[in-house]
């Protein structure tokens, strides 16, 4: 879930590609695959995909909770995530959350928003409806959660080598997956309507290049060409990005187009986001135009290859980076599109994976030490909030889906 969207580890999802998710330099590049570009943080890494898909590997599927178990989680506010490498597995898990009949009202007030919260964990996923704070029944697979993704009305995820898109809109008794092609991995498209299935891609030796191919949700493909090996992090409307010994390239049908020194972060809307060091040993998070050329580079404090952690971008361009400095104190920083910054939010706990963005004006969601959260404008300023209605459901990791 997450982030973003590369191999998975002998573990992008919802995830998701991620992230979800570091004070290291996390690859999430498993074995023989790409590693996940970006930069992840420390202790949080691997909580959105490692611990979903450790609870994958032991095969198991928690009970659903007791009302007195519910109570519980709701009164302890801590919760201890361990970070564990992911590992690989075949096995098909389809997780059903119990179905709260008692709606709690709308999860955040003064936002009529409509659509879902889809968080996981070692069980599996909890789905919830935003206008209602009800938590639904859902059979979602759980196969490979870091390879899923929000898209309009509902996720793709990889199942058994093939993305499947599930559409939340279609009632769960007659909803079937659209099966959209095989893929290693699953990037997010410049529309929420469309996605990139890669294969082939990974630095393995297994094969001197893949294809990438554009599909809409009913599985037409619009694009498609071939692509070399690499690290692919995200896409834009003109093709999909990649990192490679030190350079951030673009890919479409015409060839491969060189367009920065540098490591990939991510997009915000059209913009690559790279870590790049200048002739002087001067080094930032610089946001480039797509042609490559530097627009700004960001006002992020002790910017570090090791320290910064994932990008996440609106429908508006704007985005949200969380970082980790030299203290260890994590930052939430958000950006209009030309990268100026508007709202920066100190020491706000770890969290897993990158945060998910609401429609509109509504803020960001995100999974703080094991609870979601609400990131949003108040008279004070923005600040993070913890979701009364959603105490009880443990979160390793969430997106925000709208319909």
């Amino acid at each position: 879930m997450g982030r973003t969207d590369d191999e998975r580890p002998a573990i992008e999802i919802v995830g998701a590609d991620p992230p979800i998710t570091s004070v290291q330099h996390v690859s999430t590049r498993g074995p023989g695959g790409p590693r996940r570009p970006g930069i992840q943080v420390l202790l949080v890494a691997g909580a959105v995909v490692g611990l979903l898909v450790a609870g994958l590997a032991l095969g198991g599927e928690d009970e659903d909770p007791s009302p007195s178990d519910e109570q519980a989680q709701a009164d302890e506010r801590t919760t201890t995530t361990t970070t564990t490498r992911p590992r690989s597995t075949t096995t098909r898990l389809t997780t059903t959350t119990a179905t709260t009949t008692t709606t709690t009202g709308p999860l955040f007030a003064g936002q009529p928003l409509d659509g879902w919260l889809l968080s996981g964990n070692v069980s599996g996923w909890t789905l919830v409806d935003i206008a209602t704070g009800a938590r639904l029944e859902t059979e979602l697979p759980f196969d490979d959660p870091y390879s899923t993704r929000s898209v309009t009305g509902g996720v793709v995820t990889i199942v058994a080598g093939n993305v499947e898109y599930h559409d939340l809109r279609v009632a769960e008794a007659v909803r079937e997956p659209v099966v959209l092609g095989p893929a290693d991995q699953v990037l997010r498209a410049a529309v929420p309507d469309q996605v990139w299935l890669l294969q082939g891609t990974y630095e393995d030796g297994s094969s001197d290049g893949g294809r990438a191919r554009l599909v809409d949700l009913a599985g037409r493909q619009l694009r498609s060409f071939r692509v070399p090996t690499g690290s692919y992090v995200a896409a834009t409307a003109d093709g999909v990005l990649f990192d490679r010994g030190g350079r951030v390239y673009r890919a479409d049908e015409t060839g491969v187009e060189d367009l920065a020194v540098g490591v990939l972060i991510g997009v915000a809307g059209s913009s690559p986001v790279t870590f790049t060091c200048d002739a002087d040993a001067s080094c930032g998070i610089e946001l480039l135009h797509p042609s490559g050329e530097r627009i700004r580079r960001l006002a992020i404090e002790h910017p570090s290859i090791d320290l910064a952690a994932d990008i996440s971008s609106d429908a508006l361009g704007r985005f949200a980076m969380v970082t980790y400095g030299p203290e260890g104190g994590p930052l939430i920083s958000l950006f209009d599109p030309d990268g100026t910054p508007f709202a920066t939010m100190e020491d706000t706990g770890l969290f897993a994976g990158p945060l998910s963005w609401l429609p509109g004006d509504a803020g960001l969601v995100g999974t703080r030490e094991g609870r979601i959260v609400w990131i949003h404008q108040a008279t004070e300023g923005w600040v993070v909030d913890d979701l009364p209605a959603l105490a009880p459901v443990q979160s390793d990791g969430v997106l925000a889906i709208s319909s």
